[in-house]
């Protein structure tokens, strides 16, 4: 008899979304299904598969349904038990062959996927999702947008808080903390640290991509390569503001929005969906459209004395939030 009464599937390989699921391995009753040696060959074909089960090739559920086994090899699962299996967006949770093995091994079991891309962001996601969409038995989406128009349940993304970077300073060395990859972000983040040095304000700006040579100066750097996750998380706590500038005016929860909550940073952002969201806290958040909108007197408030707990999007209350969904069920 297992001791787990869940199994996640999809922890990926990015280190700052990993870390977002971290907290799954240490759940008492979760077994994570690890990624094998062979991960990188193995999603290849997942993903030829699951273009082949469009087409109907029997085939290729063969195939998916011999690398679920192999998945599988050494999870704790006992045959005729009742589980909650809960995909996180990745490409064994949108491979028809690979789930429907699972589900037919366990048919009394309860499929959750939970969606963490937007689809107007990904096109062929949409497709993708609606060829497996029978096989769940709940679509949680961390799109309001795509939850709403689809019927599904929405849900802000996860984070575990990271506990063992240390601090420079007990004092914060910045004022406000900012990075990302360009995709039209520049000008603004530009004007943004333009406006706050103005105002006296200390800011550490980081953007990855083709550099603009007339942007450059001392706290506004672009960088040619990804910086670390750990690196970018001890800018974080060494500042008492993060700065994000959403990409392509979209509207969901971001990492830096979980980041600020988690570790009590102050949040300038553009991200207008915020107001509409439960933990939305008008004295640590400030949303802005242009640089001149941002008041000054928000950046010496007290983050400490926010609307939600530090804790509020781990993954542990991200499966209460999904078992008392299905308890209303």
């Amino acid at each position: 008899m297992s001791n787990y009464s869940t199994f996640v599937f999809g922890l990926h390989v990015d280190d700052a979304v990993e870390q977002a699921f971290r907290q799954f391995e240490e759940l008492p009753d979760v077994f994570v299904i690890k990624k094998n040696k062979f991960h990188f060959i193995e999603k290849k074909i997942l993903g030829i598969t699951r273009r082949l089960h469009q087409s109907r090739n029997r085939k290729s559920d063969f195939v998916s349904r011999f690398i679920c086994a192999s998945d599988l090899h050494d999870a704790p699962l006992a045959v005729g038990s009742r589980y909650n299996f809960f995909f996180i967006e990745s490409y064994q949770a949108i491979n028809y062959g690979y789930v429907s093995s699972l589900k037919e091994k366990f048919p009394d079991s309860t499929f959750t996927l939970f969606l963490v891309n937007a689809l107007k962001e990904y096109t062929s996601l949409k497709k993708w999702v609606e060829n497996v969409e029978p096989l769940y038995d709940h679509i949680i989406s961390c799109n309001q947008r795509d939850a709403k128009e689809n019927h599904w349940i929405y849900r802000p993304d996860c984070y575990t808080p990271v506990k063992e970077i240390g601090v420079t300073s007990a004092v914060p060395l910045n004022d406000v903390v900012f990075l990302a990859s360009d995709k039209g972000r520049a000008d603004l983040a530009h004007e943004v640290y333009l406006y706050l040095s103005k105002m006296g304000l200390k800011c550490k700006f980081f953007i990855l991509g083709k550099a603009k040579p007339e942007y450059e100066r001392e706290g506004f750097s672009y960088i040619s390569q990804a910086m670390s996750y750990e690196d970018y998380l001890r800018l974080v706590f060494d500042s008492r503001c993060i700065l994000e500038i959403v990409a392509n005016n979209e509207e969901f929860c971001t990492l830096r929005t979980m980041e600020a909550i988690t570790y009590g940073k102050l949040l300038l952002t553009t991200n207008r969906s915020l107001r509409s969201e439960p933990f939305f806290d008008e004295n640590s958040m400030y949303i802005f459209n242009k640089a001149e909108d941002i008041d000054i007197d928000f950046l010496k408030n007290d983050p400490k004395n926010m609307k939600v707990s530090a804790d509020y999007f781990t993954p542990s209350n991200l499966l209460k939030f999904i078992s008392e969904e299905l308890e209303r069920k």
